[in-house]
C-alpha cells in the first residue's frame, strides 16, 4: 500500500514562484500607474498568464491589484476630462491654390478621442462600479413605505380582472365558482346574503 502525499505539500512541488510581497506591491502600483499587464510581463520578466495565476493564487496580491484597479478607475476619470476638453487639433486649416485658407473638422481626431473616451468609461464602469457604475435601482413598496404584500397584488389583480369581464366584486369574501359542464366554462358570482 502507498503511502498518500500530504496536499499541503502541492504547491511545493515544481518550479518555485517568483512571487514576493515586495514584487507583488510593485506590479501593483505600477499598474495603477498606467502600465498595461502586457508591459508589466515584459518589465518584470514574468509571463502574462504567471500576473493572472497569482492573483488567483495569493489574496494580498488580489487585495493590491484591486486596489490598483480603483486607482486606474480614477485616473481614466481624469484623463476622460482631458481627451474632452483638448480642442487643440479640432480643425484642419487648408489652404486653395487660389490662396484662401479655411478651416474644416478634423473628424478623424475627433473620432478617435471619442473611442478613447469610450472604452476609458467602459473600464471605469467595469473597475469601479461604485463610483462610475449606471445607476439603477427598482425599489418597490408597498402602502406606507412598507412592504408588498402578496395578498394585496392578488387582491388587486382580481378586481382589475373582474373589471375587465364586466364583473364586480363587493368583498374579499365572495366566492367565485367555476362550473365546467358540457366542455364549457361559466364564471357565476354568488354572493352571501
Amino acid at each position: 500500500m502507498t503511502k498518500r502525499k500530504d496536499p499541503a505539500n502541492y504547491l511545493k512541488l515544481g518550479r518555485p514562484t517568483k512571487y514576493t510581497p515586495e514584487i507583488g506591491r510593485a506590479i501593483a502600483h505600477d499598474w495603477a500607474m498606467g502600465e498595461t499587464r502586457d508591459q508589466l510581463s515584459d518589465k518584470y520578466a514574468i509571463p502574462y498568464d504567471t500576473l493572472l495565476n497569482w492573483e488567483r493564487t495569493f489574496p494580498e496580491f488580489k487585495q493590491q491589484m484591486d486596489a490598483a484597479r480603483e486607482i486606474k478607475a480614477h485616473r481614466y476619470a481624469d484623463q476622460v476630462i482631458e481627451i474632452a476638453d483638448d480642442k487643440t487639433q479640432d480643425w484642419i486649416e487648408l489652404t486653395t491654390k487660389a490662396g484662401s485658407k479655411s478651416r474644416i473638422p478634423n473628424h478623424e481626431l475627433v473620432q478617435r478621442s471619442r473611442l478613447r473616451v469610450d472604452i476609458r468609461m467602459k473600464m471605469m464602469e467595469r473597475w469601479a462600479p461604485q463610483f462610475y457604475g449606471q445607476a439603477s435601482r427598482l425599489e418597490l413598496t408597498g402602502a406606507g413605505g412598507g412592504p408588498i404584500l402578496l395578498e394585496q397584488i392578488t387582491l388587486v389583480a382580481m378586481r382589475e380582472l373582474e373589471a375587465e369581464r364586466g364583473h364586480t366584486i363587493s368583498g374579499v369574501t365572495q366566492p367565485r365558482l367555476v362550473d365546467a359542464t358540457n366542455n364549457q366554462t361559466e364564471i357565476s358570482i354568488r354572493s352571501k346574503t
